[in-house]
């Protein structure tokens, strides 16, 4: 039932909410490959919005944003290599 939580925020836009929700439970339930898929989605999105939109390239992120966008790398692979771990794959279209 707290995945729909997660679900809620992502279907309101409130990316950053539902990394921290996802955070929570997979502190409870390390295995919940749902919510890591969710929580990688919601940094794509975060990533998508925040720098794909506005910097062509890596190199033209300010210094000040290159943490920020290090942290969304990082949560954006891992999420899906833990899912990946665990047998998630991608659906292929």
């Amino acid at each position: 039932m707290a995945a729909l939580v997660v679900e809620h925020l992502m279907a309101r836009g409130r990316y950053y909410d539902a990394i921290a929700v996802s955070d929570t439970l997979l502190d409870q339930y390390p295995g919940f490959v749902y919510v890591m898929v969710k929580r990688g989605t919601a940094a794509y999105h975060l990533l998508r919005t925040e720098f794909h939109a506005h910097y062509p390239t890596i190199a033209d992120v300010p210094e000040d944003k290159r943490g920020y966008l290090d942290w969304l790398l990082r949560i954006n692979a891992e999420s899906f290599d833990r899912a990946e771990a665990l047998g998630w794959r991608p659906v292929e279209e």
